[in-house]
């Protein structure tokens, strides 16, 4: 019998029998499998670990993977699924597969769901693609941050957000850019992302804001840092930031219903910042010493402060250091959990 590869969003029938859900773990950790329906639990039946079966379908019924033995999933949890139905006349029944599922900084992940359809049952994939690329280490611990604060691994599409970010590339971010400092901070914003951005286009886009604006293409989250130093590297030293040229929608930039979240990547407050002012969703990520990090520097902005050791030339360390990630991250998605109504 046929083997079915599930994505999220796809669906699968299989015949109207006890259904199977079998758990690979891996680096997961003790994970256990829930069966929730309209009012509750569903009768369910664990006779191994990893291993359930739920016997009858009269609901939907949606099957949740937690952690056993700890608050969250933790880095590099991924879960693989399969999803079959119990029968002693089939002795190769139908099943779908469903590999790669990373569930790390998140209490629970609801992972399929079953809705009985006549003599079938649909299984249904929840979530975004169970098989995402993988990304840098530093974009890693942002997007586990961020799972982790704003409690989901993707905000529904009435919440999400078109990522645009305007790098600095006047004289005084020379050394950032040179040390390593800005890709770590790009990185950091592609993880965000992979958790704030639209499920269906996942990229990111950058805008190089000289006295001569340049867009890049856009870029996914795994190679957004990587492909935007690339480019300022080839640019080299320029003239002036001109952050407000992120209020402007490049060309090919479809929104999603209008939100748009705008990251500013420098060193200070920018030249033109009174036209930022007032202005929705602009974020101001600032690469100052952590001697000046108390200065209020946002003059009415909303501003993240990201401290760097005081001698020159010390290659960045706060990409490598978890609870630091998730400080900024705390800053940046401050204003999603405030929509959300999470709590600290």
């Amino acid at each position: 019998m046929p083997t079915y590869v599930l994505e999220g969003g796809k669906s699968i029938t299989l015949p109207n029998h006890p259904v199977s859900v079998r758990l690979q773990a891996g680096r997961a950790g003790a994970v256990r499998l829930e069966a929730m329906g309209a009012s509750g639990p569903v009768r369910s039946i664990t006779p191994t670990a990893g291993l359930m079966v739920v016997p009858q379908v009269h609901e939907a019924v949606t099957v949740r993977a937690l952690p056993a033995d700890v608050e969250r999933f933790g880095p590099g949890s991924v879960l693989n699924l399969t999803i079959g139905y119990e029968s002693r006349q089939d002795l190769d029944p139908d099943r779908g597969v469903l590999n790669g599922l990373d569930v790390s900084g998140l209490r629970q992940r609801d992972v399929v769901v079953l809705e009985p359809e006549g003599d079938r049952i649909r299984v249904t994939v929840l979530g975004p693609a169970a098989a995402e690329e993988p990304l840098p280490p530093v974009a890693e611990r942002a997007r586990d941050a961020a799972r982790e604060l704003l409690g989901t691994d993707q905000l529904p599409p009435s919440e999400a957000v078109t990522s645009l970010v305007g790098v600095d590339l006047s004289a005084s971010m020379l050394p950032l850019h040179r040390d390593g400092s800005v890709a770590q901070v790009l990185d950091i914003l592609a993880g965000i992302h992979r958790v704030v951005g639209r499920a269906q286009d996942s990229h990111l886009r950058a805008c190089l804001a000289t006295d001569q604006p340049r867009w890049l293409p856009p870029a996914p989250p795994e190679r957004f840092a990587a492909e935007v130093a690339q480019q300022c590297g080839d640019l080299g030293l320029a003239t002036g930031f001109r952050a407000a040229t992120v209020l402007d929608i490049p060309p090919g930039t479809e929104p999603a219903q209008g939100r748009i979240r705008r990251w500013l990547v420098t060193d200070g407050v920018p030249a033109d910042a009174a036209r930022l002012a007032g202005a929705e969703g602009v974020e101001l990520l600032c690469l100052v010493p952590y001697s000046v990090q108390e200065v209020g520097i946002g003059q009415g902005l909303s501003t993240t402060v990201v401290g760097l050791a005081e001698a020159a030339g010390q290659p960045p360390t706060f990409g490598d250091d978890r609870e630091a990630v998730r400080q900024i991250v705390t800053s940046l998605v401050a204003s999603f959990r405030d929509q959300q109504g999470v709590s600290a």
